[in-house]
């Protein structure tokens, strides 16, 4: 298997850890599954890695896409990654002003970035 593919599946690992924060919190909150304090404690754990997986899912992302077409220019991969960019820079802009609407456009542009990494999967020479 190329250092390429290896790294694509390893971005998708880490795009699935990121959404499932948000995806158990749903759960959790409107469903009537009893959760119990393992549920609560790995929750809170990935509210703490959440920052430095999204920070590693940038720079691996960056390097599998360099890796994959050796060049810098327009195609599915790079407006994913620009995409999960975007994600990034909005929580820093939150922290910074302290605007608590930063993360409703932060799963806005969630939902963005999964349609973008369907697009990239199964149609990436649509650019």
């Amino acid at each position: 298997m190329s250092t390429v593919r290896i790294l694509a599946y390893i971005n998708v690992i880490l795009l699935i850890l990121l959404a499932s924060s948000f995806i158990l919190r749903r759960i959790k909150k409107y469903t009537s599954i009893e959760t119990g304090p393992g549920y609560n404690k790995a929750l809170k754990i990935m509210g703490k890695l959440h920052p430095y997986l999204g920070i590693s899912l940038i720079l691996s992302g960056i390097v599998h896409g360099y890796m994959a077409i050796r060049t810098v220019r327009l195609n599915t991969g790079y407006i994913l990654w620009g995409l999960i960019v975007v994600m990034g820079l909005i929580r820093v802009y939150g922290a910074v002003t302290k605007n608590k609407n930063w993360v409703k456009v932060h799963r806005v542009i969630d939902i963005l970035v999964f349609i973008a990494l369907l697009f990239h999967v199964f149609a990436r020479n649509i650019i």
